[in-house]
């Protein structure tokens, strides 16, 4: 039997937009909602009006099932993370097979027990915004957010393409998001450091106008030793 992909729905022959819109913004990202309109019933056929794409859109960005970057979008990596979750249990109660923990997932549980009450002490009361850096940050970054969530803490969660966004001069942050809050920072790694001081020159361009109280970077392994917060230093 030929492998099968939850995004490649073009041969099914009953789809609803939803899962539409899922597997085009799968293959093409980030794309606007007029783009996403065109994809999907040039596709698809499905003969939806613009209006109803616009409106599922909002609601998908509403739930954390898509990311809105400017005036594009794409699928949030917390939500594709929580998928394949969803789907390891699926196989597990079908099979009978227990999942095998993968290094990662391994990486990621020891990143939260080591720094999840470090992260906890130091967000105290205040809000905070956790935000990751790049595709490895987002995974630590989400796993580190719903510990937070989970003991209490007041947080939000974002990820960007900081090296892409920032190349095309695009702005990154909007002050509703981080206003009056302390700033986390995600990543996997620091190596060279060059994306560290990247994404720190941006936020302190921006901490007076936001009026943000802190900013702290977080990693599992700092080679560079400029993080805050790390699991390995090295």
């Amino acid at each position: 039997m030929a492998n099968i992909s939850l995004l490649d729905m073009k041969k099914t022959k009953k789809r609803n937009v939803r899962e539409a819109i899922i597997s085009v913004l799968g293959r093409k990202f980030p794309l606007s909602i007029k783009k996403i309109y065109n994809e999907i019933n040039k596709e698809y056929k499905l003969g939806v009006t613009y209006q109803a794409v616009f409106k599922l859109i909002k609601e998908m960005a509403e739930e954390n099932m898509l990311d809105k970057i400017e005036k594009e979008y794409q699928l949030n990596m917390g939500w594709i993370k929580d998928l394949e979750n969803e789907l390891s249990i699926i196989k597990k109660n079908y099979t009978g097979e227990k999942p095998k923990e993968d290094s990662m997932q391994k990486r990621t549980n020891k990143f939260v027990s080591k720094l999840g009450p470090e992260i906890k002490e130091y967000a105290g009361k205040d809000k905070v915004c956790i935000i990751g850096v790049s595709g490895g940050g987002r995974i630590f970054g989400m796993a580190l957010f719903k510990y937070l969530l989970r003991e209490g803490i007041n947080a939000k969660y974002f990820d960007i393409n900081w090296i892409d966004q920032l190349s095309k001069g695009r702005a990154l942050l909007k002050k509703e998001g981080v206003r009056s809050k302390k700033i986390i920072l995600v990543d996997s790694e620091i190596y060279s450091g060059k994306t560290y001081e990247i994404v720190m020159a941006y936020m302190n361009k921006i901490k007076e106008k936001f009026n943000i109280k802190e900013i702290k970077f977080v990693v599992d392994r700092d080679v560079a030793g400029l993080a805050d917060f790390s699991v390995t230093k090295i």
